[in-house]
């Protein structure tokens, strides 16, 4: 149940960050993204809303299926992150942390976990499309787990 109202929470944050785009300014941009590896390593689908002073804020929500014993089990991760960008002209040095649950379904079993993270990036927009690259840290606490690991990731999106 708590993993739905998180997933439910992130979509609501990323339907706020479109409509803030009505009333955004020249220099204010939303972009919706697709990525891969960037939090957990999950393909992800995020927008991210980035303002004038170089602060941006953000939600992604990422699955994948794994195969298992005994069936398929699905990795299912939400988070948001804060991001402050550096800007040099046409690529976008940034700095990055985030947070979120992440839970591994598999035949009525739901552990549910917390992640969070800190990333260094660059990002650069050619007329509306974006491309990012990322590298940085991740732990994950899953139930009595403790997991961390350095990640590299990257997304393609779509500006407006």
């Amino acid at each position: 149940m708590g993993l739905r109202k998180v997933l439910v929470a992130t979509s609501i944050l990323g339907l706020v960050l479109l409509g803030m785009t009505a009333s955004a300014s020249a220099n204010n941009r939303t972009c919706v993204y697709l990525g891969a590896g960037l939090t957990t390593g999950l393909p992800v689908l995020g927008v991210e809303h980035k303002m004038q002073n170089g602060f941006a804020i953000g939600a992604a929500i990422g699955g994948f299926p794994l195969p298992a014993v005994g069936g398929l089990a699905v990795f299912v991760e939400s988070t948001a992150n804060a991001k402050y960008y550096f800007d040099l002209g046409d690529v976008d040095p940034y700095v990055s942390v985030f947070g979120g649950v992440v839970s591994l379904i598999l035949k009525g079993l739901h552990p549910i976990g917390s992640v969070a993270g800190c990333a260094v990036g660059v990002e650069m927009i050619v007329s509306r499309l974006r491309l990012a690259a990322e590298l940085g840290y991740t732990a994950a606490f899953v139930e009595d787990e403790r997991m961390g690991a350095v990640r590299f990731g990257g997304s393609l999106g779509f500006c407006f």
